[in-house]
């Protein structure tokens, strides 16, 4: 029997205020994970300015946005240094648009191109399995990310880690689910 998902979702509009992978063959895998997650790769944003302030000022224009009615994912797509690629990039985004503190976040993660960044997440914060698992990284301000790997294949790891994900938001929001998750057996 094929492993289904436990919650339905809407598909969600796509950020990603560092641009997309720049190789091709990043780009696929990124968005069919991205799919996968629940992404509506036909409405994505990518950054159309160099700082994260004039990426947050195009995107405040939103009304979905602004007001937090729309459902949106957020991709990292360049993680070295970690702290400041993406722990200050989350900051400053939410920050500016407190909308995103109960977005997806998601890191899309080349291990070739970033090999320091498994020492990096423990050193900062704590990841909840390996790397070709789709674990959470929960970082600095228990600030949870999604973190997909170009090794990643199984789709159902990457189902249990969204489901840890969206619990890891609800927790942080200082919300509590009212019906528990229930796994489709």
């Amino acid at each position: 029997m094929p492993f289904a998902l436990s919650v339905a979702f809407d598909r969600r509009l796509v950020l990603y205020p560092q641009g997309q992978a720049s190789r091709a063959e990043h780009r696929a895998r990124c968005s069919e994970l991205v799919l996968w997650c629940g992404g509506d790769i036909g409405r994505v944003i990518d950054s159309p300015s160099a700082s994260v302030n004039a990426f947050a000022s195009y995107i405040l224009r939103i009304k979905g946005i602004r007001e937090g009615t729309e459902q949106v994912m957020v991709v990292l797509t360049s993680t070295n240094p970690l702290a400041l690629t993406v722990v200050d990039l989350r900051r400053r985004l939410e920050t500016q648009i407190p909308s995103l503190r109960t977005a997806r976040w998601l890191i899309y993660l080349d291990p070739e191109s970033d090999p320091f960044f498994e020492a990096s997440a423990i050193r900062l914060g704590h990841l909840t399995g390996p790397l070709d698992e789709a674990p959470v990284w929960l970082g600095p301000q228990d600030s949870p990310f999604l973190v997909l790997s170009t090794r990643l294949r199984n789709r159902r790891f990457v189902c249990q880690g969204l489901e840890e994900l969206d619990e890891s938001i609800l927790m942080r929001s200082g919300e509590r689910l009212l019906v528990p998750f229930r796994t489709n057996r």
